[in-house]
């Protein structure tokens, strides 16, 4: 059927996920989501590696050395193709008329609820996603890792060094500090999201099979203050999927109506997911932007489609849900489980973020 086609196209996405091991060269202490202060410090690092510094919108200060003035730089290249602007702004992709034009990218570092000291020798680690033709960058943004690490984190200028880039789902190293060789492209076929969820057997009772949703971090959804419906998480995950298909892999006309998803994805549901409140300086924008979103677990049952559901949100958990989801926001499981033998796990999607 249609709505099942259109969703395993979207699910043969490639996708690749480098986890970056960083070695700390101080004692220091972090607190909060790293994400945000590492995708800043990357993207600087990136726009010096990556740019091929030939827009005038990049204004140079002539002095003693020659610098990208961070506050007068719009932080976009006009240049067609340029490195930087592809693969860390997003731009210069086909946009073929989409609502959603997200960026190839997905980071996700640990956020530290309370102080974490680390001692010099320390490792901490983060994940970075790359999706279709994004891909190709990727000794791009090892190599950006390297300087923006060195350059120090947060704003106590905390140096760390990289230790080693992995591509998780191969197994196949990127970069060893300890064998500093120029960082390795990714030179295999990658797995797509479809390789990577576990789809069961057809004959079950679909009656009494149900989704669980566990969000890890704040799903954000525009203008949504109550806990989302399914019908709503399943047209976030589409929206977002079919953009990235687009924009990445190639061209790929939407079949489904808002009504047709809505019909699909109806269901009663069950458990608590909760509004939390937060935000986080731009240093874009200069002022703090909001990050509130949803985090908690759900059990939807009774649903229209429970497979073509299951499928929709894996595509969620592999690529993000919600808006910032670059960010490693909208980080979610998705578990198909059987309600009539205590909710036992049927099959579930494998991801690699948290």
């Amino acid at each position: 059927m249609i709505h099942h086609r259109y969703v395993d196209q979207l699910a043969e996405v490639p996708v690749c996920v480098i986890e970056f091991t960083l070695i700390s060269t101080s004692d220091c202490t972090l607190r909060g989501d790293l994400t945000p202060t590492l995708r800043g410090a990357i993207g600087w690092a990136f726009s010096e590696v990556g740019c091929l510094h030939e827009c005038s919108s990049r204004t140079e200060k002539i002095g003693r050395e020659k610098k990208t003035e961070r506050n007068q730089s719009t932080k976009r290249c006009e240049v067609e193709r340029c490195p930087f602007e592809r693969a860390f702004n997003g731009g210069g992709w086909p946009e073929r008329g989409l609502r959603v034009t997200p960026q190839g990218y997905r980071l996700s570092a640990p956020i530290h609820r309370e102080n974490k000291a680390l001692r010099s020798g320390d490792e901490l680690s983060f994940s970075l996603s790359l999706f279709g033709e994004a891909s190709q960058y990727a000794s791009m943004w090892i190599t950006a890792v390297i300087k923006a690490t060195m350059g120090g984190l947060t704003s106590a200028r905390h140096r760390f060094y990289l230790a080693q880039a992995k591509e998780i789902i191969s197994g196949m190293t990127l970069y060893e500090r300890c064998n500093p060789k120029p960082p390795s492209a990714l030179v295999r076929t990658l797995e797509t999201i479809s390789s990577l969820t576990e789809i069961p057997k057809p004959d079950l009772d679909w009656s009494q099979v149900g989704v669980r949703v566990t969000a890890h971090r704040p799903i954000i959804l525009r203008e949504i203050d109550h806990t989302p419906s399914l019908k709503k998480l399943c047209r976030a995950s589409l929206r977002r999927a079919h953009g990235i298909y687009n924009r990445f892999v190639g061209p790929l006309e939407h079949p489904l109506s808002g009504d047709e998803i809505d019909a699909l994805a109806d269901s009663k549901s069950y458990g608590r997911m909760h509004l939390i409140k937060r935000d986080r300086f731009s240093s874009t924008k200069r002022r703090r932007v909001p990050q509130s979103g949803f985090i908690g677990e759900r059990v939807y049952t009774e649903i229209a489609s429970p497979l073509w559901v299951y499928k929709v949100l894996s595509l969620g958990a592999h690529q993000g849900l919600g808006q910032q989801a670059n960010m490693g926001l909208g980080s979610l499981d998705v578990e198909l489980i059987d309600l009539s033998a205590g909710d036992k796990i049927l099959s579930q999607t494998t991801t690699f973020h948290r």
